[in-house]
């Protein structure tokens, strides 16, 4: 297990069954209490999918459209969540 896994961009490039076999396989991988840094192009995900695909798993400390949000470019966000379970 990992303290720190980090995704730019590449759930986002996966297609609906990818997308399922990643969940499966990759956010196990972090420890509890590990962090997981998500960037994603926000017009390639559908609305809610972040917290419906990792909402059980992690608790998600950056939304889109917060203050807090971060955005290096017109579109591209990040996510910071904190994997669930005793650390």
């Amino acid at each position: 297990h990992f303290d720190l896994l980090v995704d730019y961009g590449a759930l986002n490039d996966l297609n609906e069954e990818d997308r399922d076999h990643y969940m499966r396989n990759v956010p196990p991988l972090a420890r509890p209490g590990g962090r997981f840094l998500l960037g994603y192009f926000e017009n390639k995900l559908e609305p809610g999918e972040i917290k419906s695909r990792f909402g059980e798993q992690f608790t998600i400390e950056t939304m889109p459209g917060e203050p807090d949000a971060r955005a290096s470019s017109a579109g591209f966000r990040y996510f910071w969540m904190t994997r669930k379970g005793m650390t």
